[in-house]
């Protein structure tokens, strides 16, 4: 399991989203309040945002140690700034997934995405049969053997045939929850998708409860933009939590939409 985070608005210092808040990921690394598996998320972080004026693809900064561990990410992450930026660190599900290459934000053209979830024994049970259905390029681009990367390649299979971000996550997920149905498996799928102008988030498993999920629109430290995260990153502010089984889209100039995926957990 991870814990991560997802920024749209005016332009933030990705310290803001990463190191400051009473509750921020920093301190979700090693003093998580909500993890539904393991203790720390000590695996690895990343980070990732958009420069506009610069490039329409994003740029990343991924580490495979504790994001405690780094002694450049306090004065990088005062001078990233970005109307979109994510953050991530990691629990990871399977020892064996080690290093950067497996290690969130993934990219690929203008897209991120974050997974907080698992496929259940990933390596025994989907992995053959997902990686069968990537297209060649998709397949050719994996960098490790996690479920996560597996998941943002048939993605990104879906984007590029012409689907937009909720209707290829919405396929993705029905596509995982009916295999998962037909070999007892547990999924537990919150994930982040960015095109660095809008986004969609979603709170999904097949057995409840899923992985928690919040969203502070516009209020408080995050005055300037809408944040979905895995924890509250200030408690102090007006936190929602996110129903379980929905999906959110999020852009910069109007109201968070919360809708159901209509995806059945049986």
């Amino acid at each position: 399991m991870c814990r991560f985070a997802i920024y749209l608005g005016k332009p933030i210092q990705a310290r803001q989203l990463l190191l400051e808040g009473d509750h921020s990921l920093y301190l979700q690394s090693h003093r998580p309040a909500e993890l539904l598996s393991g203790s720390v998320n000590a695996d690895g972080f990343g980070l990732g945002w958009y420069n506009h004026d610069v490039d329409h693809r994003p740029a990343c900064y991924r580490r495979a140690e504790p994001i405690w561990a780094d002694r450049d990410l306090p004065g990088l992450s005062r001078l990233v700034i970005g109307d979109v930026v994510v953050a991530n660190v990691r629990n990871a599900t399977d020892s064996a997934t080690a290093g950067s290459a497996a290690t969130q934000p993934f990219d690929s053209g203008p897209y991120l995405f974050m997974h907080n979830g698992y496929i259940e024994d990933f390596r025994t049970t989907m992995r053959r049969q997902l990686q069968a259905l990537l297209s060649g390029d998709a397949y050719a681009a994996l960098q490790s053997a996690t479920d996560s990367e597996t998941i943002f390649r048939l993605i990104t299979d879906r984007l590029e045939a012409g689907q937009d971000m909720a209707g290829a996550v919405r396929s993705v997920i029905g596509e995982l929850a009916g295999l998962a149905r037909a070999g007892g498996l547990t999924l537990q799928l919150n994930f982040a998708l960015t095109d660095g102008h809008s986004a969609v988030v979603t709170r999904w498993a097949n057995v409840s409860p899923a992985n928690s999920l919040y969203l502070l629109e516009r209020k408080g430290f995050f005055a300037g933009g809408t944040v979905a995260a895995s924890e509250p990153l200030t408690p102090g502010d007006p936190w929602e939590e996110v129903p379980e089984g929905s999906l959110i889209s999020l852009h910069p100039d109007r109201p968070a939409a919360v809708e159901p995926l209509g995806i059945s957990s049986s």
